[in-house]
């Protein structure tokens, strides 16, 4: 487990106060560049203070910048402060309004044990099951290409992203989003990568096994049927629809492919 998993805790910025507690946070946020799975738990506190810095924990690092002298240091933890809040996680709140979205589960006013009990139930379901893809030893130059990519993607915004490549095949594009999705799935609550859409659009049935394994394999529910086209793109509507996603269309040439297989890119939620 350890090998794999690694879990970042915010709360008030009593941690801020020892350069130690900084030190292993800016660990823990290098783990996920090692495949390894980190989800940051914000207890009591609201993660834009710490993606943004401002109050208590900008106060509390503008010391740090005082005290050590040492700009560099503190801007690294600058930096993984930022990068751990737009990771995918948790948040605790004490009030009376269950809220729930997809970026963030907020329990609010509930027991402390089923607050863990949540977390456990979503790792053992679906987190630890989500494994980066296979793929083959990268061509030279398809860093740039992958980091571009990333760069236009914007992961952390607001706004819903689509974004398309396209080529003369044996050009690398499958293998790029590859690499694009093993370096941001663990950003998302729901992501997937879903193969030769193009072959498997030509078979009968094609787009009904491509929404059953999108729902499936996203959903982590294997028992997921779709009747038909027009219920499967409900399905995707009401399933996956209001959720921030990172989905990956692998081999599509024609734009209104997209259309049929998961209806409307407005369905998903901020940030998709």
């Amino acid at each position: 487990m350890a090998d794999y998993f690694a879990r970042a805790m915010f709360n008030v910025p009593v941690g801020l106060q020892t350069a130690l507690c900084l030190d292993e946070l800016a660990k823990i946020v290098e783990c996920k560049k090692n495949d390894q799975l980190v989800q940051p738990v914000f207890y009591n506190i609201d993660p834009s203070e710490v993606r943004n810095q401002k109050g208590k924990f900008g106060d509390a690092l503008s010391k740090h910048e005082e005290k050590l002298k040492d700009n560099k240091k503190v801007q690294s933890w600058r930096e993984a402060l930022h990068e751990a809040a737009n990771i995918s996680g948790w948040h605790y709140k004490h009030e009376y309004v269950p809220i729930f979205n997809d970026y963030f589960y907020a329990l609010n006013s509930c027991i402390e044990f089923e607050f863990i009990q949540v977390i456990v139930e979503e790792i053992s379901n679906s987190k630890l099951n989500r494994m980066p893809l296979f793929v083959a030893k990268c061509p030279v130059g398809i860093n740039s290409r992958v980091e571009t990519i990333i760069l236009q993607l914007d992961i952390g915004s607001n706004d819903v992203r689509m974004l398309g490549m396209y080529g003369p095949s044996g050009m690398g594009k499958t293998t790029i989003a590859k690499v694009v999705y093993n370096k941001n799935f663990y950003c998302f609550k729901r992501s997937y990568f879903l193969e030769n859409v193009r072959d498997k659009l030509r078979t009968f049935d094609g787009i009904i096994q491509l929404q059953e394994t999108l729902l499936c394999e996203t959903l982590g529910n294997r028992q997921l049927k779709v009747c038909s086209e027009s219920k499967g793109t409900i399905a995707i509507e009401n399933l996956l629809g209001n959720k921030r996603i990172l989905l990956i269309l692998d081999d599509v040439d024609k734009s209104d492919q997209i259309e049929r297989l998961i209806g409307g890119c407005d369905w998903f939620a901020s940030g998709s």
